[in-house]
């Protein structure tokens, strides 16, 4: 019994979990659209329960002054968009910046999980190069994993829809997430992210069988005495 309790503790501490990955661009999260924060009020949430069924929730928070988050196409947000192919991912619309719906100077789109997840991989749209002929510069994301030192990657690709797709092997342990710019003509929209839950969940269910399994055979066997 012993041996059979320690096996059922290993397999479910061991049991991978499964990547996931939430898409800003579907219908999920076009109840963000109009989404607006006013003085006092210096944020904007929006939060997307159980993604692909990972028991993951994740939430977006504009932070800036005046702000709305959209997962529309650039421009005041028209109707949300009907395919993903129309959408150019999850931005921010400021008084600063009001032609765009991309995360641009003095703006932050925090993505927050309700569980440490680890991070396999981040796609963003709308970072130009200047090969492309749609920009002056070649336009840097920046980032930060849990308020840590900031991460840069610069357009280094000519895709018409200035679509990059970054992989990480570390990324391990996140809770949040805070994309944003440099200034200046740096902006750029965030499409998907790839995670992996933490198993921290798996461990704690293989703790409690084992502990359980203990209880009752320190009770059997006080029973037979």
């Amino acid at each position: 019994m012993r041996h059979l309790v320690s096996a059922l503790f290993l397999v479910l501490v061991a049991a991978p979990a499964l990547a996931t990955t939430v898409d800003f661009t579907t219908g999920a999260w076009d109840g963000a659209n109009g989404m607006i924060a006013i003085p006092p009020i210096a944020t904007t949430t929006f939060a997307v329960p159980d993604i692909e069924g990972s028991g993951v929730d994740v939430e977006a928070t504009a932070t800036v002054g005046f702000s709305l988050i959209t997962n529309t196409v650039n421009g005041p947000p028209p109707a949300p968009p009907t395919t993903p192919a129309t959408a150019n991912g999850m931005g921010i619309i400021s008084f600063i910046d009001t032609d765009r719906t991309e995360i641009s100077d003095n703006e932050i789109l925090t993505i927050t999980f309700s569980q440490p997840v680890t991070i396999t991989s981040i796609l963003v749209s709308k970072l130009f190069t200047i090969a492309s002929g749609k920009d002056t510069v070649d336009e840097e994301a920046r980032w930060s994993f849990d308020g840590g030192p900031t991460q840069m990657f610069v357009a280094n690709t000519v895709d018409p829809e200035g679509r990059h797709f970054l992989t990480f092997t570390g990324g391990a342990n996140i809770s949040a997430i805070d994309f944003f710019t440099q200034g200046g003509d740096h902006d750029y929209s965030l499409v998907s992210i790839g995670f992996v839950p933490e198993p921290t969940m798996l461990a704690l269910l293989g703790t409690a069988g084992l502990f359980a399994a203990g209880t009752r055979k320190r009770e059997r066997e006080r029973g037979r005495s």
